[in-house]
């Protein structure tokens, strides 16, 4: 089994080499039409379907394509063509949870919506646009900042942990998201890009997680910062 963890090519360099102890590492490059602030975010640009299947965005960097395709992960290309401005730039940002894939589905790619419902996905309607930065399925929950997604995951009967997201940093932004500061994948746990330590609520969700038998592996002795999430593959 190899593991791939997919991420911003800005993310610091002792989250990188923390995560070289435990796979490959392909990091995610500036999208063209990006903001600055966002360019390189994995989850702005790259759908992920399962443990070996992704949806890239057109245009996509041709270093970040290349990576990925010495992979062996399963590559199809959206169709969608990413803008600067919202909701321009949020084709790719979709949340999975189970069979339910929330997002706001006015602007989800084409491509990403046929390959999901192909697999048997429901698709649920959020204003938010951005549902996979702003949320995590963290074994059978979501993990989010979000009080939209929370009300909808409670209305679908989708178990959600809500927290305030004011601590977790974002540049060129106010704040950033939980989803954006993250990844999951059973053997290893949640994986944060900096300590809990360092969030006003970082006691309440440790807990939170640690009664739901969560393992939690800081990758940053430093605030939460939002890059773009971290996506993982298993092949």
């Amino acid at each position: 089994m190899n593991l791939y963890f997919v991420l911003s090519c800005q993310a610091d360099e002792k989250i990188i080499a923390e995560l070289k102890k435990y796979g490959n590492v392909i990091l995610v490059y500036p999208h063209p039409n990006l903001n600055e602030a966002v360019c390189c975010h994995a989850d702005m640009q790259i759908t992920c379907i399962n443990q070996n299947t992704l949806v890239y965005a057109k245009d996509i960097n041709k270093k970040t394509l290349n990576s990925l395709k010495d992979t062996g992960i399963k590559l199809i290309e959206g169709n969608t063509q990413i803008l600067p401005k919202y909701p321009g730039n949020i084709a790719y940002n979709a949340l999975k949870v189970g069979r339910n894939i929330y997002h706001n589905t006015k602007y989800t790619d084409c491509i990403v919506k046929r390959v999901f419902t192909d697999k048997g996905f429901n698709f649920v309607n959020v204003r938010q646009g951005y549902a996979g930065c702003s949320s995590i399925c963290v074994k059978d929950f979501i993990l989010t900042t979000d009080k939209g997604i929370e009300k909808k995951a409670k209305e679908l009967g989708d178990k959600c942990f809500c927290f305030n997201g004011d601590d977790i940093i974002l540049k060129g932004y106010d704040r950033g998201f939980i989803g954006g500061c993250s990844g999951y994948i059973e053997n290893l746990g949640l994986l944060l890009t900096g300590s809990l330590e360092y969030h006003r609520e970082g006691c309440k969700v440790k807990e939170f997680l640690l009664k739901q038998g969560i393992d939690i592996l800081e990758l940053n002795d430093d605030l939460l910062e939002d890059i773009g999430g971290i996506q993982i593959y298993k092949l």
